[in-house]
């Protein structure tokens, strides 16, 4: 999967170094101490349209991207799409997460019904 911020295409990667940057983007820190579970909170928020967590989900995919986007970069490159455009952002990253070896387990398991 690709995106498209400034003009540029990025292609996406959900793996390791996804977790990685979500767990530092949208983890959880408790007295200083990162307990991770970025991805336990960011599917929900994704299944529930939630844009931060797609835009959070867009930017750490891009962690492998040289020169990388800025979040902000990311973000705008979302903000600037129509609804039916962002929708299918939202359907295409929840595949992508589905079919990524590293996280797809926890991801089929965290949005049975």
């Amino acid at each position: 999967m690709n995106i498209k911020v400034n003009d540029k295409e990025f292609e996406l990667n959900f793996g390791i170094g996804f977790l990685r940057e979500l767990d530092k983007v949208a983890g959880v820190d408790v007295q200083g101490i990162s307990m991770g579970m970025a991805l336990t909170r960011t599917l929900p928020a994704l299944k529930g349209w939630d844009m931060l967590a797609l835009i959070n989900a867009l930017y750490c995919a891009t962690h492998a991207d040289n020169p990388r986007p800025s979040y902000d970069d990311v973000a705008n490159a979302v903000g600037s799409q129509t609804d039916k455009q962002i929708e299918k952002l939202f359907t295409d990253v929840l595949a992508e997460l589905k079919k990524s070896p590293v996280v797809r387990f926890s991801v089929n398991k965290l949005t049975q019904n």
